[in-house]
């Protein structure tokens, strides 16, 4: 008898009742709190500061693609965004921010975090290729599960990926200056189309597959499977 696929392989689960479900009503009170205007495009995206690798900057979470995207993202809606970046410090903060309309923090707590993640529009990382194998990440989960749309590659490790295109748009993985500008350009595919995504679908997902009750009850299932095999073989 073969086990056969026992595990459904992640990364690691969230707890869904800590991540708030946020309608557009809540998402503009929570912008007056945080000082954000209601009336502007927010995307924001945890990634990290870069480093040089091969005499190039380098950031397996694509932070050093953020100044390609963000100028073609500018060149189309010029000052009607406003982008929100994590997890970024020292020379390319100052630089980020240079750009105009960027909000960069090197660090916050997480309630923080998880404030100004649900009054994003969009949620985006633009994860290099050396990403792929990593599945999707923790600021994912809480965005889909806020019911934020996500504009990432990570987003083909949905176990369901019949609905992904309800809850954000897949993109390759991005690897070059090209991939960048194309990542923009499916970002702003995104903007164009919000009012198409299901944000209750997205919460459904994370309620499914990544949350700590459904983690739990997979391990216990597994559990089980290994014990009745045992069972079988002896």
């Amino acid at each position: 008898m073969k086990l056969g696929k026992i595990i459904k392989l992640r990364p690691m689960a969230v707890n869904i009742s800590e991540i708030p479900y946020v309608t557009p009503e809540d998402r503009c009170t929570i912008r007056h709190a945080l000082k954000l205007p209601c009336d502007k495009v927010v995307l924001s995206t945890y990634v990290g500061t870069p480093y040089i690798r091969y005499n190039r900057l380098y950031d397996v979470k694509g932070s050093h693609f953020l100044p390609i995207i963000i100028n073609v993202i500018k060149k189309h809606l010029d000052n009607n965004v406003e982008f929100l970046v994590f997890g970024v410090s020292g020379f390319f903060k100052d630089y980020l921010e240079s750009l105009g309309n960027v909000k960069v923090f090197p660090r916050l707590p997480r309630n923080n975090f998880l404030t100004y993640l649900s009054a994003s529009d969009i949620y985006f990382l633009p994860a290099h290729s050396d990403h792929i194998f990593t599945g999707i990440t923790v600021a994912v989960m809480e965005a889909l599960g806020m019911g934020v749309p996500v504009v990432s590659p990570t987003l083909i490790h949905i176990p369901d990926l019949d609905v992904v295109d309800d809850v954000g748009v897949v993109t390759p993985y991005l690897r070059s200056v090209e991939d960048a500008v194309r990542f923009a350009r499916q970002l702003l595919y995104a903007i164009e189309n919000l009012s198409t995504f299901k944000p209750a679908i997205a919460r459904e997902i994370v309620k499914k597959f990544y949350s700590w009750e459904s983690f739990v009850n997979d391990f216990k299932d597994t559990l089980e499977n290994i014990m009745d095999h045992q069972c079988d073989v002896s």
